[in-house]
């Protein structure tokens, strides 16, 4: 969910795809560009910028609130990404990722 509470965002990991909704139900968007694989976790800044991990294609979609890319980030992302939190006092997101010995990994916002 954003910040301002008025859409809600789901992934489908099998179709490749983040889903935004607003709060009567209603599809806003569809998100599926071909470098994103088996999308798991979702979370959203304090600007309601989004952030998607792939788990297949090992790297993190940021949007716009509108669902426009920003940027695809791959440089530091843990292998088989699978959830992802933001601290927005500190600027940081937390992701986790599945392995035998997992770990969360914590990143500044630049």
């Amino acid at each position: 969910m954003n910040n301002s509470k008025t859409r809600v965002y789901v992934t489908v990991h099998d179709k490749n795809s983040l889903l935004c909704f607003n709060m009567e139900g209603k599809k806003q968007y569809t998100y599926s560009p071909d470098n994103l694989k088996c999308p798991l976790g979702v979370a959203v800044d304090r600007d309601d910028n989004i952030y998607v991990v792939g788990y297949s294609s090992h790297n993190i979609h940021q949007l716009s609130p509108e669902g426009c890319i920003i940027q695809v980030i791959t440089t530091g992302v843990p292998h088989n990404p699978m959830a992802i939190s933001f601290d927005n006092s500190r600027d940081t997101f937390i992701i986790t990722n599945y392995s035998e010995k997992p770990k969360l990994h914590i990143y500044q916002l630049k």
